[in-house]
C-alpha cells in the first residue's frame, strides 16, 4: 500500500494537471459566488463522471456513489472539502448549442468520447442530506469528437472540442475572446471547475504569474487555486462574460506528511511556484473558425 501511495504521489507531481493553492484558498461553493457571470455560467460547466458511479433510482433520477475526497486522495484531516465526493475526472463547458470544450488530455480520441459521461449541476447546493442526485436531463454522453490536440514531449497544446448526444436544456454558451490574451486584465478573471473531483467550485480571485519557459504564445499563466481534475475549466472575464482561456496544466497540489501518512495542500505565495497554464480563448476561437464549428 505504501508503494502504491508513493507511486501515485510521483505521478501527480509530473502529470501536468493543474493543482495548487496560491496565498489564501479562494475556492468557494457556487451559492457563495458574488459575480453574476459566475452564477450564470455555473449551469454551463459539466464534470466528466464515470457512468458506473451513477446508480439508478426511480426511472429518471440517478444517485452519485463514490468515495470522499479524503478516502480517494488520502487527505489529512485539515484539508478543505475533504468530506465531499470525489467524482469528477475533468471539466468541460458549453461553446455552442451542443458543443463543448475541454483540455485535450481529458479526451484524446473518439474512443474516449464514446465512453465518457458528462454531468451538469454537480454542485453542493443541489445536494440533499449529503447525497447527490441527478435528473436524466443533467446527464449527457459525448457523441462526436470534432477536434483534439494533446500535449506531447515537444509541445503543450491541449484542447478537445466535442458534441453531446443532445443539446442541454439549460446553460448559456461562452462567448470566446478574439484577443491574444496578453491584454487580459487578470483582476477581472474568474474560473469554474471541479477540483480533485469535488462538486463545482468558483474562484473569483486570481493573479498574474510568470510561467515556465517554452510554453509559447498560445498560453498565459496565472496564480489560481486549482487542483487535479480542474483540467478543462473555463477562465472568463467577470465584467464581460467573455471566455479568456482554458486551464490545462499546473504545479503539484499536495505535499506528503510522513509523520501522519496523508497529504496536505501545497501552499505558495502569489507569484511563487510554477503557476497554472491557460490556453488562450483566442486559440479556441481560431480552431473553431478553421474547422467550421461556428
Amino acid at each position: 500500500m505504501v508503494l502504491v501511495l508513493i507511486l501515485l504521489k510521483a505521478t501527480l507531481a509530473v502529470s501536468g494537471m493543474p493543482q495548487i493553492i496560491y496565498g489564501d484558498d479562494d475556492r468557494v461553493e457556487i451559492y457563495r459566488a458574488s459575480n453574476a457571470y459566475t452564477r450564470l455560467y455555473s449551469h454551463s460547466v459539466a464534470s466528466k463522471i464515470d457512468s458506473d458511479s451513477l446508480t439508478p433510482h426511480l426511472s429518471f433520477i440517478k444517485k452519485l456513489d463514490v468515495l470522499s475526497l479524503a478516502d480517494n486522495w488520502n487527505l489529512c484531516p485539515e484539508v478543505r472539502f475533504k468530506d465531499q465526493p470525489a467524482a469528477g475526472k475533468c471539466s468541460a463547458f458549453m461553446i455552442g448549442k451542443d458543443l463543448m470544450a475541454t483540455a485535450g488530455h481529458c479526451m484524446r480520441d473518439q474512443y474516449s468520447c464514446d465512453n465518457s459521461t458528462w454531468v451538469f449541476n454537480y454542485r453542493k447546493d443541489f445536494s440533499y442530506g449529503g447525497n447527490y442526485w441527478f435528473l436524466e436531463s443533467d446527464i449527457y454522453k459525448c457523441s462526436r469528437l470534432e477536434f483534439v490536440v494533446s500535449p506531447g514531449p515537444a509541445f503543450h497544446l491541449d484542447l478537445a472540442i466535442f458534441r453531446l448526444d443532445r443539446a442541454p436544456r439549460y446553460g448559456a454558451k461562452f462567448e470566446l475572446s478574439q484577443k491574444g490574451g496578453e491584454d487580459v486584465d487578470v483582476s477581472k478573471l474568474a474560473l469554474l471547475g471541479f477540483p480533485l473531483g469535488a462538486p463545482m467550485k468558483a474562484i473569483e480571485h486570481v493573479a498574474a504569474h510568470v510561467g515556465p519557459a517554452g510554453w509559447g504564445e498560445e498560453f498565459f499563466h496565472l496564480s489560481v487555486d486549482t487542483f487535479v481534475m480542474n483540467s478543462g475549466s473555463p477562465v472568463f472575464n467577470k465584467k464581460t462574460g467573455i471566455l479568456e482561456g482554458i486551464l490545462v496544466a499546473g504545479g503539484t497540489d499536495f505535499k506528503w506528511d510522513d509523520e501522519r501518512g496523508c497529504r496536505v495542500e501545497n501552499h505558495c505565495l502569489d507569484g511563487d511556484c510554477r503557476g497554472e497554464s491557460i490556453l488562450k480563448g483566442s486559440y479556441l476561437h481560431q480552431i473553431m473558425k478553421k474547422n467550421g464549428l461556428y
